[in-house]
């Protein structure tokens, strides 16, 4: 919800942009939303082929993707149905917009402490614990499993690390 290198924009802008753009907005975010149940499917796939040496920790895992899914489905709905609405409230003036208004900074996405970036931030710390989970158990004998193995490892210990 900031423009490009770091400009800082008004609130108002973004108020405007959002309300021209709504249609463009909003299928950015639906594309973000197959992304993300495309990676936790696969995920998925990487916790049954665990299941077969370490059930236990495949179950695990498993429920920690589901809890991934659940962290970034949250703010993904919010940017598809909430941001629209309220941007359409506070543009237009209807009943509301004065809630609308400190809301809709509330959930900016350029704010780290914001709640819908705690969100997000919290589904990638997910992904990388289930990385974490995982990455001994698939590390196998065949080649293909050692480098998924590794990556994930690599993947969760840099997360974890990095995450602020």
């Amino acid at each position: 919800m900031d423009a490009p290198n770091g400009y800082a924009v008004e609130h108002a802008d973004r108020v405007v942009w959002l309300s021209n753009n709504r249609e463009l907005f909003i299928a950015g975010w639906v594309n973000q939303i197959v992304a993300m149940l495309s990676l936790s499917g696969v995920f998925f796939a990487i916790a049954w082929r665990v299941g077969s040496t370490s059930p236990l920790i495949a179950m695990i895992a498993a429920m920690v993707v589901l809890m991934s899914v659940m962290a970034f489905i949250i703010p993904k709905f919010i940017a598809v149905w909430t941001i629209p609405l309220l941007a359409d409230t506070i543009s237009t003036g209807a009943v509301g917009s004065q809630l609308a208004d400190p809301l809709l900074r509330i959930l900016n996405v350029s704010v780290p402490f914001s709640l819908y970036t705690s969100f997000d931030y919290l589904g990638f710390w997910l992904y990388s614990l289930f990385a974490l989970l995982v990455a001994i158990p698939l590390y196998s004998s065949s080649m293909a499993t050692k480098i998924a193995a590794v990556s994930l490892g690599l993947f969760g210990v840099i997360s974890v690390l990095f995450i602020n």
